[in-house]
């Protein structure tokens, strides 16, 4: 019995180094995975003001599109101001009166059209329109030039094809 005790204590000793490596060995892998953790929270970091920075550029006012590189001109434009002050208003001279006027029509524009002018459709267009619509179904594709203004007036003394 005292072998097998001895056995046991054995076994148990070398149960717990492995534990012990294998417990040493996450520890060593959850730094690790900390560490990269926490470069890649930088590089988060970095990338999203890159991106406000490239939207200010793309999208925003152009006031606020400001070159690191130029210079500013606050300085210069002050003291520029200062040297020279804004130049005193001319005084106002004697009122100029403009007499009143009607305003003449304009020459735009389409004015009536003369009486004797001949119309292309007859007297009744209407009538003209509702022949049109009421033949056109029952016409030959090669016969629809037969609606055509010049030739509906020989047309519309002949009753209408229903």
């Amino acid at each position: 019995m005292p072998e097998i005790a001895a056995n046991s204590t054995l076994e148990i000793a070398l149960l717990l180094s492995r534990k012990e490596e294998e417990n040493r060995l996450l520890l060593e892998m959850l730094r690790t995975k900390d560490a990269a953790l926490g470069l890649m929270e930088e590089q988060v970091k970095l990338l999203t003001n890159q991106v406000a920075w490239l939207k200010r550029q793309l999208f925003g006012r152009k006031s606020e599109r400001i070159d690191p590189n130029q210079m500013f001109l606050d300085s210069v434009v002050i003291e520029a101001v200062e040297q020279n002050p804004p130049a005193e208003p001319a005084p106002a001279g004697p009122d100029i009166v403009i007499p009143a006027h009607t305003r003449q029509a304009s020459p735009c524009g389409r004015g009536e059209l003369p009486a004797d002018l001949p119309r292309e459709i007859g007297d009744d267009p209407y009538a003209y329109l509702l022949d049109v619509m009421r033949r056109m179904p029952l016409l030959k594709t090669t016969e629809i030039g037969t609606l055509i203004p010049e030739r509906w007036t020989a047309m519309a003394a002949a009753p209408a094809a229903e």
